[in-house]
């Protein structure tokens, strides 16, 4: 096990003139077209189109013309619930699921996408039928109704020639104690030719493990990573150690047979973990790590997983004192230097891995918490919450493992509806990486020792962009528009997953633009 420290040149290189404004982006707008009023809308580009989802309305925009060029519907059969929809190997798939009471069956269905006609088949198409019913997540459907949805996993390999479905079979026995989890697992090329499938029983019961994410490798073999408590309670702490290890179960992708792979990190305790596919030899597995379960993070740890079930290549990156403190106040930084070595970023999450054609990697995490507050009136109490979505660290891992670079991006959100218009989009460019997000204006040029100005949801705010290349990690901050006027255009309802890059340089997002229309914008780096 070795552990890597960043030294101070490599942290401090390139920090003088670190945000250099370009004012350098080309910017298109649409005419506007009828807004579609939906609770889910989902985007794709396909070829030199745009679909989008709107609930059961499809829209197809062509890119080079930027206008709307077909509108439809469609259906699925009655009492059908929707699953998932994404593009694999350039096709575009829906899945949904519908029970037969009759039989006591879940039936698991999917619909392709043609992209001449602008529709979805009219048919759909049976994957498996499971015996009895899958867990999931009961919602309302109406009045005195409801339904049952998340009834099943989806996760595409790396290289898109694969895609695995999961499920778990609900118990007959509630007691968890008693149960040992049956997992559904069901194997498909890209045009949804069967590989695999089978259900599985976990070598544990229900209540000692919770599984806390998956992969697939391009052999069809399926990884799980999952907590397994070293006692009968389900508590994570006990005397201040965590109460739990941590295990990768490997699915066989031909036999079924499942083989435990112990994951020992000696004395570092991992806050998060996910387990990716890398290469056909390996998969990798990517977390952060803190000096136990009570501190936040002040590291990452990578770790490879071999065909063969074993551990290989752990290694962790210390968020050096450098970093922490870039565009954090005097007093955080007093406070943080008097930790010296301890020092943590707190409420990080990683939520990108980057895998690159040279065989280095890109990690993107972001600082995210929420805060909520109860008051009592009239014997009654009211809580409210407000989110955080704050700064960004990106880094770079060369292809030999060692660390090339380390960035702190600073970024300050917040809102009081959950996520709406905030944290930040990736886009990968030319030789470097875009993350993409709202700000406040006040923020273009940052000194170090200053915390950015507040960007509110919903407050307008400029698009702008972190433009970071990938040799170096050289960064510059781009403004790319202001929503309160594009083009004589006030726009609302912008969100990051509205983006969809269309090139390496350039991207279109949808926005509102109120009286009952919408318009499409296309930046041009």
């Amino acid at each position: 096990m070795k552990t890597l420290k960043i030294t101070l040149l490599i942290m401090v290189l390139g920090l003088t003139n670190l945000f250099s404004q370009q004012l350098k982006s080309k910017v298109e707008l649409s005419k506007p077209y009828p807004v579609i009023d939906a609770k889910s809308k989902i985007y794709f580009k396909i070829g030199n189109s745009i679909m989008t989802m709107k609930d059961n309305t499809l829209q197809m925009f062509n890119i080079d013309k930027m206008n709307l060029a077909n509108i439809g519907e469609y259906e699925l059969p009655k009492k059908a619930v929707f699953d998932y929809v994404d593009e694999i190997n350039d096709k575009i798939y829906m899945f949904y699921d519908l029970y037969d009471k009759e039989n006591e069956t879940e039936q698991l269905f999917y619909k392709a996408f043609n992209s001449d006609l602008g529709k979805f088949e009219p048919d759909g198409h049976l994957l498996f039928k499971v015996k009895g019913k899958v867990s999931g997540t009961l919602v309302s459907s109406g009045f005195y109704s409801y339904e049952t949805i998340n009834k099943f996993d989806f996760e595409v390999a790396n290289d898109e020639s694969k895609l695995l479905i999961k499920y778990r079979v609900k118990p007959e026995i509630k007691d968890d104690s008693k149960n040992n989890d049956v997992i559904g697992v069901y194997v498909y090329n890209s045009d949804m030719t069967k590989i695999f499938g089978k259900e599985v029983a976990m070598p544990y019961t229900e209540k000692k493990m919770d599984n806390l994410d998956y992969s697939i490798d391009v052999d069809g073999n399926v990884y799980i990573l999952t907590r397994i408590y070293n006692d009968e309670t389900t508590k994570l702490e006990k005397d201040d150690k965590p109460n739990f290890h941590l295990e990768i179960l490997k699915i066989d992708g031909t036999s079924g047979t499942v083989t435990k792979t112990p994951i020992n990190l000696g004395d570092k305790y991992v806050k998060q973990l996910s387990v990716f596919e890398c290469t056909a030899e390996y998969m990798i597995c990517l977390g952060l790590s803190s000096k136990d379960i009570k501190s936040d993070p002040d590291g990452i740890v990578v770790f490879k997983i071999l065909k063969g079930g074993a551990l290989s290549d752990i290694t962790y990156y210390k968020i050096p004192l450098e970093v922490i403190n870039m565009y954090e106040t005097d007093k955080s930084q007093e406070k943080n230097e008097k930790k010296e070595d301890e020092a943590e970023f707190s409420n990080l999450y990683l939520d990108h891995l980057i895998i690159q054609d040279d065989g280095s990697i890109v990690v993107v995490g972001e600082k995210y918490y929420s805060v909520c507050h109860t008051t009592y009136s009239n014997g009654r109490s009211y809580t409210t919450c407000t989110y955080h979505y704050d700064d960004i660290l990106i880094t770079k891992i060369d292809k030999s493992g060692q660390l090339a670079w380390m960035k702190k991006l600073p970024k300050r959100q917040t809102s009081g509806k959950g996520q709406g218009g905030l944290s930040y989009k990736y886009m990968e460019g030319e030789g470097c990486h875009y993350l993409l997000y709202l700000d406040n204006v006040k923020n273009m040029n940052l000194p170090l020792n200053k915390r950015p100005a507040q960007h509110v949801d919903g407050k307008g705010g400029y698009l702008t962009a972190y433009k970071v290349q990938d040799s170096d990690g050289k960064t510059e901050k781009i403004s790319i528009l202001n929503m309160d006027n594009v083009k004589g255009i006030e726009l609302f309802q912008f969100a990051v997953n509205r983006i969809i890059p269309v090139t390496l340089n350039s991207f279109i997002f949808e926005a509102y633009k109120k009286q009952k229309e919408d318009v499409l914008v296309k930046v041009t780096f």
